[in-house]
């Protein structure tokens, strides 16, 4: 494990995190469900990035519904198979989008070539679980299904809320045993819904996890496909790589996941960031940040050989 830490980058972080605690100390339940009404009609229909094809592809779901893929391909992409990333975006399992991430998803498309498929899976305000590990399935398989896909090159990667999806997916997929998944990217992830109860963290603590894991939960079967941490067994899966701030609340469930994955024979790398807190390498430019993210992209480019 990597602890990594500047005292100048630190007080960077400390004051954007300020910023973020007199903006918005907590997320309650009604706060997020006003954000995810909010950020519902926000949604473009067809975003335009230089050097990157950007389409939606709708699903058909079993209640008449449309689940909307946002597909990012290079512009000139070239014949032959292409390495797959399904991308879940966070957000507590309550709010957010695929396009929160552009910046990051463009990024990959653009360095390594591979095919970008971020789901815009239900939220909890309107559909609890299952409905989001329903449209995380849906869209691997349809990942699948696509022509120009490397079938032996499909990864899986979110952060927060995403990253417990990307941990869902991974161990359903593995259960199944019908599609091989070659790597998992879990940053920070949100999975285990017992979280530290002192965390009072900028950007997300503990009383928003609380709040988010309540109405994610409303229909809670008990199964490690709600929340991974009830998982016993973390064998047979495949390389996972993550990162996470000292002070996030997901700091302890992280390193627990590392540790149970290498318990059981699997490869994990993770690297510490001191004094980091929830999402700061989205929302800070620190060299923490920058290094977080190459962390990400070194890694995937090694295990999608790209």
């Amino acid at each position: 494990m990597h602890n990594i830490t500047n005292r100048d980058i630190n007080s960077e972080i400390r004051k954007t995190g300020v910023v973020f605690r007199t903006l918005i100390p907590y997320f309650s339940e009604g706060r997020l469900r006003r954000i995810s009404f909010l950020m519902s009609h926000f949604y473009p229909k067809t975003p335009h990035w230089k050097g990157v094809k950007a389409e939606n592809v709708f699903l058909d779901r079993s209640d008449g519904t449309k689940l909307r893929l946002l597909v990012l391909t290079p512009e000139n992409m070239t014949e032959g198979k292409h390495p797959a990333v399904l991308w879940f975006h966070g957000g507590g399992y309550a709010i957010g989008s695929a396009l929160q991430d552009r910046k990051f998803l463009v990024r990959l498309v653009r360095e390594t070539g591979s095919i970008v498929v971020a789901p815009d899976y239900r939220l909890s305000p309107k559909a609890p679980y299952p409905a989001a590990f329903e449209d995380g399935m849906a869209t691997l398989d349809h990942i699948c299904s696509m022509p120009e896909v490397d079938r032996e090159r499909i990864a899986i990667a979110g952060q927060s809320a995403g990253g417990g999806m990307t941990l869902k997916t991974a161990l359903r997929a593995r259960d199944e045993g019908r599609i091989r998944v070659n790597a998992i990217f879990p940053i920070f992830p949100m999975m285990d819904n017992n979280t530290v109860a002192d965390n009072d963290a900028p950007v997300w603590n503990t009383r928003s996890d609380r709040a988010a894991w309540s109405m994610y939960l409303a229909n809670d079967d008990g199964s490690y496909y709600a929340v991974p941490a009830r998982c016993g067994d973390w064998s047979s899966l495949p390389p996972l790589c993550t990162y996470v701030g000292t002070i996030d609340p997901f700091h302890d469930s992280t390193l627990r996941l590392v540790d149970n994955v290498r318990k059981a024979g699997g490869t994990a790398e993770i690297r510490i960031y001191d004094g980091a807190f929830h999402g700061f390498d989205v929302l800070t430019n620190s060299t923490l940040s920058r290094d977080a993210v190459d962390f990400f992209f070194d890694n995937y480019r090694k295990w999608q050989k790209c």
